[in-house]
């Protein structure tokens, strides 16, 4: 049993949740993991349950600590990193759910979207969030609910909270004491003006969403609170550090240069480069908070696709080619290419730089000679494509 101070880093995904402790010199001492379940109840729908994201970073705590055969008195501090976009509202008072979290893989506002763009809103948004008008992004989801679930009177009197992923873990990490966010994850709302690190009325205003409902914004690295009330932690643990899962891939990468450039295989895949301080706009790109450090923010432009780890899950779990994910490597590796098939990964849209919601993911090229081992590599190809 190790006496040294620790550092626990929890990574919520969008598949489940990674615990890793890390000593003083950041090696590795132990890690721990737990799925989450998602749910696809429409076509293009995608959601989970908040409640089940939290269950599964305990039971990750639980294990990494196991694992190592660690004493949770020896941690000294706690860093966040998180699933981007997917947005979550809870009752203040109980710190439960009012609604499914909606993943950002979700398409269900294809249509806000579309009617923020008839108004002529699409390059005033892009020009203030450097973000396009896209169901991905948090803004249109936090509408969505608000409107769909009945629940405006409620946001309005603050009786609700909203936010991203890391704001929810955040507010149980602390047994609701602290309600923020950092400015990684706010830059990934379309309400957050990407100069000034701020919240902006007037991007709140065209969404309909009150300003009571959004978490304070933090730097990066920032003394968030402490815990209290964590099954497994003792409570006064400070939580010191948060950031977007692709931000902080991009830090942890040693991307810290301006002209660093990242990229990240998951559910989706992350292209990812370091701008510095200058705040460029693209129309097929976004521009996001890379991180903030003192208040000073560092920003980056990113290429996002929707799908790639995600791609695999699917042929396992919705078809059942494969039993694990690991299956795929034998299984596309069982023929010398992909037979003439192309795999187009839309399976929620297409992300940048196409930037089209309502595309559908496609498999060309089939023949009475295609095989399980063709669409396996056609998949991984896809993916890699993008």
């Amino acid at each position: 049993m190790t006496t040294r101070p620790l550092i626990l880093a929890i990574d919520q995904g969008t598949t489940g949740s990674t615990v890793v402790v890390f000593d003083e010199h950041f090696s590795v001492l132990s890690r721990g993991y737990a799925e989450v379940h998602t749910r696809y109840p429409q076509p293009g729908w995608v959601e989970q349950d908040a409640t089940d994201l939290w269950d599964s970073v305990v039971k990750a705590i639980a294990q990494a600590l196991q694992q190592g055969e660690l004493d949770a008195m020896d941690i000294a501090a706690i860093g966040v990193t998180n699933q981007r976009e997917t947005s979550i509202l809870w009752d203040r008072g109980t710190g439960l759910p009012v609604a499914d979290a909606i993943v950002w893989q979700c398409r269900r506002t294809e249509g806000i979207c579309q009617e923020l763009k008839s108004q002529g809103l699409a390059d005033f948004y892009h020009r203030s969030t450097g973000l396009v008008l896209d169901p991905y992004f948090s803004g249109t989801k936090i509408h969505w609910m608000l409107e769909k679930q009945h629940l405006m009177p409620r946001a309005r009197s603050g009786e609700l909270a909203f936010g991203t992923v890391d704001s929810y873990l955040l507010f149980r990490l602390t047994g609701g004491a602290v309600h923020a966010t950092d400015s990684t994850n706010a830059s990934r709302t379309l309400l957050m003006n990407l100069r000034f690190g701020k919240w902006d009325d007037a991007l709140l205003e065209p969404l309909g969403i009150p300003r009571a409902l959004l978490p304070e914004i933090h730097p990066s690295c920032h003394h968030y609170g402490v815990t209290k009330g964590v099954p497994g932690l003792p409570d006064g643990i400070p939580i010191t550090g948060v950031l977007g899962d692709q931000q902080a891939a991009l830090f942890g990468q040693g991307a810290i240069a301006e002209g660093d450039m990242k990229c990240t295989y998951g559910t989706g895949s992350f292209l990812v480069i370091n701008v510095g301080k200058r705040v460029p706009l693209s129309s097929g790109l976004l521009t996001t908070v890379a991180w903030n450090l003192g208040g000073e923010l560092t920003y980056a432009v990113e290429g996002s696709a929707f799908v790639a780890g995600a791609a695999v899950q699917w042929l396992r779990d919705q078809l059942g080619l494969i039993r694990s994910a690991a299956e795929i490597e034998t299984l596309a590796s069982s023929v010398p290419d992909s037979g003439g098939v192309f795999f187009v990964p839309a399976l929620t849209g297409l992300g940048a730089p196409h930037w089209k919601p309502e595309a559908r993911g496609l498999f060309w090229g089939l023949t009475r000679g295609t095989q399980k081992g063709h669409l396996a590599r056609a998949v991984l190809e896809g993916g890699a494509s993008q």
